[in-house]
This record gives structure tokens, C-alpha cells and sequence, in this order.
């Protein structure tokens, strides 16, 4: 349990390429974070090394600046180390800026930028 009472759990299903971490207050599941292991494709140009991909993060409103999502990010950045990923990915929407606030806090940084052309 940390120090503000939220208490993290470890894998509540099994999958050896991914996993959920939650976070619990006095029985109340406050956040969650569900993290996929991924290889990089077989391409030449590519470095063949494995991430964390954060597949979904969630923390409720009020628990948000109670340090519950740093435990979550926490969780899954030792479950990267411990599956030999070398470094954590993302995506989060520009307009979002608690969340690019938040991760930038967690040491992320823009290192690609996503453009897509919609067909409708």
C-alpha cells in the first residue's frame, strides 16, 4: 500500500504479452492501466527491440493529483524492465493537455509525430 492509502495490483488476468495494473482505495478500484509488450516489425530499418505500449490509462477525477497515476506509470515501466522492453510508448491527443502534462512529468517525450488524412 503507498502512502496515500491506493494500493496496486498485478495481473488481473494472464497474458504474457500484457498486462492490467490497478489501483485500489479502501475496495474501490480508483485507476487502472492496461499495458501491451510489442516487438518491432521485422524491417530492415527498424531496431529490433521490444516496448510498453500503454494501451489505456484511466484515473478517476477525484483521485487525480494524488500521485495514483505515477504508481500506475510506475507499474508499468518495472513490468517493461522485467520483460526486457527498452523504453514505454504512448498516444495522447494534442488538445489533451492534462495528459501530455502528465506524461511529460513521466519522463515522455515527443520522439514521432502521427499525421492521418481521414477518406471520407
Amino acid at each position: 500500500m503507498s502512502e496515500n492509502g491506493a494500493r496496486i495490483y498485478d495481473g488481473l488476468f494472464d497474458s504474457d504479452m500484457q498486462a492490467v495494473f490497478a489501483a485500489e482505495d479502501n475496495g474501490e478500484v480508483v485507476g487502472s492501466i492496461h499495458v501491451i509488450l510489442l516487438a518491432a516489425k521485422d524491417i530492415p530499418c527498424l531496431r529490433p527491440e521490444t516496448n510498453v505500449y500503454i494501451q489505456d490509462m484511466v484515473v478517476s477525477g477525484k483521485y487525480r493529483s494524488r500521485g495514483i497515476g505515477t504508481q500506475l506509470m510506475e507499474a508499468a515501466k518495472e513490468y517493461g524492465r522485467k520483460n526486457g522492453a527498452a523504453f514505454v510508448r504512448t498516444q495522447v491527443f494534442p488538445e489533451n493537455e492534462d495528459g501530455l502534462r502528465f506524461y511529460r512529468k513521466n519522463g515522455f517525450a515527443e520522439t514521432m509525430i502521427t499525421i492521418e488524412c481521414p477518406l471520407d
